[in-house]
């Protein structure tokens, strides 16, 4: 039997800037509101990143897991404690 678990809830956000605070978010999230017109491209041409800490089920261990992210916008790389799992490019797919 597949188990879904919704994560949209518990993340944190900030820039990838030194120094840039961590903040909560539930996702989706936008990192940055645009006007409709009238704005620069470098506006929105920043490195974000998010974080989520969790604790499995001691029921899971063992089993196979996926993350499925529905909304990455033009490049994402994903870590487990640290260690890089996944790379994507491209816009939202």
């Amino acid at each position: 039997m597949r188990l879904h678990y919704d994560w949209n809830d518990g993340w944190e956000y900030s820039r990838a800037e030194e120094g840039a605070p961590w903040v909560g978010v539930r996702l989706p999230h936008t990192n940055v509101e645009l006007p409709y017109n009238d704005f620069s491209e470098k506006l929105y041409q920043f490195e974000s990143r998010y974080r989520k800490a969790f604790t499995p089920d001691p029921s899971l261990r063992g089993k196979r897991g996926w993350l499925t992210f529905e909304g990455a916008m033009a490049r994402a790389r994903v870590f487990l404690n640290g260690e890089p799992l996944a790379e994507h490019r491209g816009g939202y797919t």
